[in-house]
């Protein structure tokens, strides 16, 4: 099964483009995650259907699953119909209540041809939602049939009162696992999966939702005292039921094994650290059931807590409120004298070295000629992937050098469409995260001199791992590998064996590190750029014309993990004298981005008549500016600015010193432009006055802009003097 969770706004327009396969059966699923604005949007009373026009023109009106009303979560089934045929299909979500009725902004379902499909579904309309509601009618039609018999259905409850009697003690406490299968399904309407504790596969687990204690790298340390995940004010029965009461916090869940003891210690004000006592303890089983004759009920002794039952997987524990802070620690073994925080660790990673051996007895046993002569040679669904994947967690990243040896593929190099070919002189690497217009840089240390080495091979793959792109490097020239296709999120590198140790670095970015980096894995910062989208307008600074089209948002978006615009044109002007003009970028731009970039001007201050054409900054907001005028068109386009995007964050960008443009006119159409952004509060980087680019210095143009033009900045330039002064002041915003 393949479920997609989908963040969506009600009110805005959703710019990612929904794939699936045309003929799939039963297998993938849309959870909607519904918002006003940035509130969930509550589904309280409230149906949710989709309505849709698939690419031959036939219609789709279904239901959707709520799943959580509160929340506003709802799931879609992609139905036979739905990808019955391929091409496009708009969608949109409808909700009722009552009379009622919300649409969503409509977006796209893009149905992706299959090559094993056959004409077994034909495309036709589907209205299941209207079949739904013909169905209630009908239930009620039942309903009132039977409200007549009730005196002899009060006879039959009787009797079925009394069957129960027999079937079940009534003070049994039934759960999950002691229930049959078919209670379980009509106790969610046979529309939600009953599980156990500890019965979901890897594959079932939506991305970026596991927690570090479902994982097998990520411990705690000495102090296993959570303060942010125990509860107040109640203690832990025998049947492990929370009790209200004042005095005391119970823990969450404990892994607590036969032999193991735990012992709670605290520091008194004049720095004295003593144990203190377990008040209660419930043990639990390996299916989170409380092993009732095991409760552990201790009114006054201060003791150690010892497991000797080897039933028992994990504990809750309760003890005084008051001993609920950073003076407590609560911990395994032996009594201890001192007082650590509470605080994650990361294990060190490990590869999954059975599968390296299985791997490796496959290949030495393949005789790779004939599986070239015979076409049937080995690609990426041949070899096994490792378990440990960083990016199925949301807390971890990797930094540092991508370059992890134990997960690099010895005596093979990788070619076109991700065939391996056998050979001593290479290694391969594994799946190495990448986007388009990212740098990835080989070096390698030689007596302390760190310079570039050359990768060999590369092969770049889209986000469900197919192939893109093949990187060839024959000459083998000491250059960074960058990829400039659509939808690229992976590489694999062959690289020469002799590089193959920790004298080599493998790092993003086009520019050599100082030392040999190490593989870091570190917990991911919160950052409020995630997961936004951002617009870029204005000219050939915002474009990125010195980076291959690829400019400012793009960096930004890459860095910070959003969705990203770029309107910008190279040449375009703030006055409108040309068809490529900035204010024309804005007025039909049809969006409401979170972020705006933008800039403009430079292209202006090439006009032979600038100074005459400039004009003066308004000390008024209402009527009409003098749009003959940079100054007065300028502000037109604020005005307009704050008010088709009245929500939007707009930053603007004052370039550098360029000594392509004559910096006397500059300086004085840079002073006015300043003093217009001021009074439309609208904020600035001010890259001219204090970015310390300025390619009137012969070293900053040939270094940091493209071909040393002096006006576009490379990706260096980008990198060093713009970007992290743009992402600081999106961060204040």
């Amino acid at each position: 099964m393949n479920t997609k969770i989908i963040k969506l706004d009600i009110n805005n327009k959703m710019y990612e483009t929904i794939t699936a396969k045309q003929g799939d059966t039963e297998s993938r699923f849309l959870l909607f995650h519904l918002f006003d604005a940035s509130l969930p949007f509550d589904l309280t009373e409230k149906s949710v259907r989709v309505y849709g026009i698939k690419a031959d023109g036939t219609k789709i009106f279904n239901d959707l699953v709520i799943n959580d009303v509160k929340k506003g979560y709802c799931t879609l089934k992609l139905t036979n119909q739905m990808l019955a045929i391929a091409g496009l299909v708009k969608l949109e979500l409808v909700i009722y209540s009552g009379n009622k009725k919300l649409s969503s902004i409509p977006f796209v379902l893009n149905v992706i041809s299959s090559l094993n499909s056959d004409d077994a579904v034909v495309s036709t309309n589907e209205f299941t939602a209207l079949m739904n509601g013909l169905a209630a009618l009908s239930e009620y039609d039942i309903y009132k049939s039977n409200a007549k018999q009730v005196p002899g259905i009060k006879e039959e409850v009787s009797n079925l009162s009394s069957q129960l009697d027999t079937c079940a003690k009534k003070d049994e406490i039934f759960s999950m696992a002691n229930m049959g299968q078919d209670i379980k399904e009509a106790m969610t309407n046979g529309s939600v999966a009953v599980v156990g504790n500890n019965m979901i596969l890897k594959e079932n687990i939506v991305p970026n939702q596991i927690n570090y204690d479902k994982t097998d790298f990520i411990n705690t340390g000495k102090n296993l005292l959570n303060l942010k995940n125990i509860k107040y004010n109640c203690y832990i029965d025998n049947k492990g039921q929370l009790i209200n009461n004042s005095n005391y916090i119970t823990t969450d869940y404990i892994q607590f094994r036969k032999g193991e003891k735990i012992n709670l210690s605290r520091k008194t004000d004049d720095g004295n650290i003593s144990l203190r006592g377990i008040r209660f303890a419930c043990f639990f089983n390996s299916n989170y059931e409380a092993i009732s004759n095991l409760y552990y009920d201790n009114l006054s002794n201060i003791e150690s807590l010892i497991c000797n039952n080897e039933d028992v997987f994990c504990v809750k524990l309760t003890f005084l409120k008051g001993y609920a802070d950073k003076n407590s620690m609560l911990y395994k073994g032996e009594e201890v004298n001192y007082i650590e925080e509470f605080h994650y660790l990361i294990n060190e990673l490990k590869p999954n070295h059975k599968i390296v051996e299985e791997i490796n007895n496959i290949v030495s046993n393949i005789d790779v000629k004939k599986f070239i002569e015979d076409k049937e040679v080995i690609n990426n669904a041949n070899i096994i992937p490792f378990s440990l994947e960083t990016n199925s967690v949301n807390f971890l990243k990797l930094t540092g050098n991508l370059l992890v040896l134990d997960k690099c593929l010895e005596g093979f190099y990788i070619g076109d469409n991700g065939i391996y070919y056998n050979s001593n002189t290479y290694v391969t690497t594994d799946f190495i995260q990448i986007k388009r217009g990212q740098f990835i840089t080989l070096s390698r240390s030689n007596n302390g001199v760190i310079t570039k080495r050359a990768i060999r091979t590369a092969c770049f793959y889209d986000k469900d791992f197919n192939f893109i792109e093949f990187y060839d490097n024959p000459s083998s020239n000491n250059e960074s590998l960058k990829c400039n296709s659509e939808g690229v999120c992976y590489v694999k590198l062959s690289i020469l064996k002799g590089y193959y140790d920790t004298l080599t670095n493998l790092t993003y970015g086009n520019q050599v590190p100082s030392q040999v980096e190490k593989n870091k894995i570190e917990l991911k910062n919160s950052n409020i750029l995630n997961g936004k989208h951002i617009v870029g307008f204005g000219d050939s600074i915002v474009y990125g014309a010195g980076n291959s089209g690829y400019g400012i948002v793009d960096i930004i978006a890459e860095n910070n993990d959003m969705t990203c615009e770029n309107k910008a044109v190279g040449g375009a002007t703030i006055l409108k004298r040309t068809s490529n003009n900035i204010p024309k970028q804005i007025e039909n731009y049809e969006g409401n981005p979170d972020y705006i970039i933008l800039d403009g001007y430079i292209n202006d201050c090439v006009l032979s008549d600038v100074l005459e054409v400039l004009g003066d900054v308004s000390p008024y907001y209402g009527g009409n500016f003098d749009n003959s005028t940079i100054i007065g068109q300028f502000e037109t386009m604020l005005k307009y600015m704050l008010t088709k995007f009245h929500s939007s964050k707009i930053v603007y960008i004052c370039v550098h010193h360029m000594s392509s443009r004559d910096d006397s006119k500059v300086k004085i159409v840079h002073d006015k432009i300043v003093k217009a952004c001021k009074k439309w509060s609208i904020p600035i980087v001010d890259l001219y006055e204090e970015g310390q680019l300025n390619t009137t210095i012969n070293i900053h143009k040939e270094r940091y802009t493209d071909s040393g033009d002096s006006t576009h900045p490379n990706r260096l330039g980008y990198d060093l003097f713009y970007i992290p002064k743009i992402e600081a002041k999106l961060k204040t915003l």
